[in-house]
């Protein structure tokens, strides 16, 4: 993709939580979900690119499943350091109720539970054909590579989940700092990803 497409395409993308935040009072938790959604799809679809990159290349299933369970347990851990950061902001916070709430959410009259994860995947998968087939980059794009290109997202998120949480036992900003730095965090890795 261009680069001037992938920066319009990235500005569309943040400004989703942003009019979410200043317009549908979405919070912080609410926004995060979206992206922790999002972090999923994209997790599975590094499966359907393993696959394809063994197909093409040739290497064993037991090198994906390895890296397949290493990057499942850094996605686990920026969940978990993900809800402790919003814990440390908010400890009012009921996890459960938020979550019903983000699936519940009806716009147009539909909950968006039910429309929201199939279009996630259905982006993620367009992504994946865009981005991936149509270019052959399972021809050049090595196992270890790709995988190490998403743990290290997922450890990115990790840190900053902690220092958030380290940082709001002395002081808790405003919502809007804590969004526009999610955003800006999210599309400065996303603009620099390479797969």
């Amino acid at each position: 993709m261009r680069p001037q497409l992938r920066i319009i395409q990235l500005f569309l993308e943040a400004a989703i939580p942003v009019l979410g935040y200043l317009f549908w009072d979405w919070s912080v938790y609410f926004i995060l979900l979206f992206y922790i959604l999002d972090m999923f799809a994209d997790y599975v679809i590094t499966h359907l690119k393993s696959d394809k990159i063994l197909k093409a290349q040739g290497g064993e299933k037991s090198d994906w499943i390895k890296w397949g369970i290493f990057g499942l347990l850094t996605f686990a851990l920026a969940i978990s350091m993900i809800h402790l950061a919003v814990y440390a902001m908010s400890p009012q916070i009921d996890f459960a109720k938020e979550v019903v709430a983000f699936w519940s959410y009806k716009e147009l009259g539909l909950e968006q539970g039910y429309v929201l994860i199939p279009l996630v995947f259905f982006a993620a998968f367009q992504q994946y054909k865009m981005e991936f087939l149509l270019p052959a980059r399972y021809r050049t794009v090595h196992l270890k590579a790709l995988w190490l290109s998403k743990m290290t997202a997922f450890m990115i998120i990790t840190a900053f989940s902690g220092i958030i949480t380290a940082v709001s036992q002395f002081y808790v900003f405003h919502d809007a700092v804590y969004v526009f730095g999610i955003v800006v965090l999210v599309g400065l890795y996303q603009y620099r990803a390479r797969y």
